[in-house]
């Protein structure tokens, strides 16, 4: 993540093996020729089992440049901490149901959710945030991402992922991006069927950089029969044809019906 204001620099870095490699430390030389007092790194390990030895690697090779997280649930737990305390610290500018809204929500559009309240609180600079102000700005101001329409069809929501796709339309978020994204979504789908796709391997790029949890692709993909795939494919033909004669209304249409399809 890189911000034009600011110097600093983190490379978030998951690595799914289960054990400091040869070729991982080899890596890890390479890192350090570009590593400053500017740039932290935070290593993600799924497989890594905690080690004494494995943390003196890291140091040898980043000194104290670095965070190292080695479980899913941990980070889980860190989240949800993170979350409370940024909660707690905003809770006297909040109003009680507004509070208790944001403790239910999940770590998917938390970020958006404080976003969205920090725009408030420069537009109510002296009045508390009432739930019903922040839904009213969610409601006029919701921009949602490639991520959030894959998702709400993962989670087989036909109405809320129809509502995605309109909001794409409404931002102007490019036809070809939200076609090849749906694209990549259906390849992925076959190769976790077809086990090219595991955990060891899997990463968001396959999906358009869309940022979806394996276990749940993983699941979506093997509830959903072939045939439903295949019409799919089918529906993702007749969009490619209506591009190639410039019918817009039409791939709009077939786009809402590819929505429903894999349900």
């Amino acid at each position: 993540m890189k911000n034009f204001f600011f110097k600093k620099i983190i490379l978030i870095i998951t690595i799914l093996e289960k054990k400091i490699t040869i070729q991982l430390k080899k890596y890890f030389k390479k890192l350090f020729q570009i590593l400053t007092k500017n740039i932290k790194i935070i290593f993600k390990f799924s497989q890594l089992k905690y080690s004494k030895n494995y943390k003196n690697i890291f140091k040898k090779y980043f000194l104290n440049n670095f965070l190292i997280i080695y479980d899913k649930k941990e980070n889980l737990r860190n989240q949800e901490n993170w979350i409370n305390i940024k909660i707690k610290k905003i809770s006297q500018f909040i109003d009680t149901k507004l509070s208790n809204f944001l403790l239910t929500q999940n770590t998917l559009n938390i970020l958006e959710i404080f976003i969205t309240l920090n725009n408030l609180f420069i537009i109510y600079p002296k009045k508390k945030i009432t739930f019903e102000k922040f839904k009213k700005y969610q409601k006029k101001n919701n921009k949602f991402e490639l991520y959030h329409w894959i998702y709400s069809i993962i989670l087989g929501k036909k109405q809320h992922s129809i509502f995605i796709l309109k909001n794409l339309k409404k931002y102007n978020i490019p036809l070809k991006n939200i076609i090849q994204c749906f694209k990549n979504f259906i390849i992925t789908i076959l190769k976790i069927k077809n086990k090219e796709i595991t955990l060891l391997n899997y990463s968001q790029f396959f999906i358009f950089n869309t940022h979806i949890n394996f276990k749940k692709i993983y699941d979506f993909s093997i509830k959903n029969n072939i045939q439903k795939i295949y019409s799919s494919i089918k529906l993702l033909k007749i969009i490619d044809y209506y591009i190639t004669i410039n019918k817009i209304s039409n791939i709009w249409i077939y786009l809402q019906i590819l929505s429903i399809t894999l349900y």
